[in-house]
């Protein structure tokens, strides 16, 4: 049900990378490939395009990008159960936090632009694992 829910939210959007989003404007390196299985169908999105962001207790962060529609992306990857990854996408233009995903790991992600102020986030619980990306949860 979750996947179900989840595969039709990545139909409906796409990626790009945002002015604010450094990480996704270096070159891709083996350690980028996300895990088999996740795909961005309906959208133009290539998963070559993904880079890692992060891995912090078995979990692997990534953003995408797509060149042809504004949003900029966040997926949430188990390295134990890489099929439970979820994915979550949001317009970047106000700046700041982008978008906000649970997956059914109860892992949790933000996903922020470059240079955005974290401190309420951060005072919330929120770790700060990359410059674009805090996690909660388990």
């Amino acid at each position: 049900m979750i996947t179900a829910v989840l595969g039709a939210a990545i139909l409906l959007g796409g990626c790009t990378a945002p002015s604010g989003l450094k990480a996704l404007d270096r070159q891709a390196t083996a350690e980028d490939k996300m895990p088999e299985g996740i795909t961005f169908q309906g959208t133009d999105v290539n998963t070559e395009n993904a880079r890692l962001l992060a891995s912090k207790d078995g979990v692997k962060y990534f953003a995408a990008k797509n060149e042809n529609i504004h949003e900029a992306c966040v997926v949430i990857a188990p390295e134990a159960n890489p099929s439970l990854w979820v994915a979550g996408f949001s317009s970047y233009a106000r700046g700041g936090e982008i978008v906000k995903v649970t997956g059914s790991t109860g892992q949790s992600a933000v996903h922020v632009t470059d240079g955005a102020d974290t401190g309420q986030l951060q005072s919330e619980s929120w770790t700060k694992v990359h410059d674009n990306v805090l996690t909660s949860g388990r």
